[in-house]
């Protein structure tokens, strides 16, 4: 499905647990090692999956615990944006220079 997108895909949203053995931590890394723009949210009801860094579990990542209002989501996903475009113009900047 990734690779057959004809629209460039800015947010994966993934829960931890998923069918067949993978989890959303590996979905995303995968995913992220192909497309660094790419931020991810990886969603969970059970807390002790979550690693105890300090540091998201893939880069430009946000951890959300379940369960969740859809305003929690919302600003998740706005934060995850926005800080998306915040480095892109970052990188813009930087090679006009």
């Amino acid at each position: 499905m990734w690779e057959k997108s004809p629209v460039h895909i800015d947010l994966l949203v993934t829960d931890m647990v998923m069918p067949k053995g993978v989890t959303g931590t590996a979905l995303a890394k995968t995913l992220v090692n192909k497309d660094p723009r790419l931020r991810a949210i990886i969603t969970s009801g059970y807390t002790s999956e979550m690693t105890q860094e300090d540091e998201p579990l893939v880069p430009g990542g946000r951890f959300l615990s379940k369960p969740y209002d859809p305003l929690t989501l919302l600003r998740t996903v706005k934060l995850s944006l926005h800080e998306k475009n915040r480095l892109s113009a970052a990188e813009a900047a930087l090679s006009e220079a």
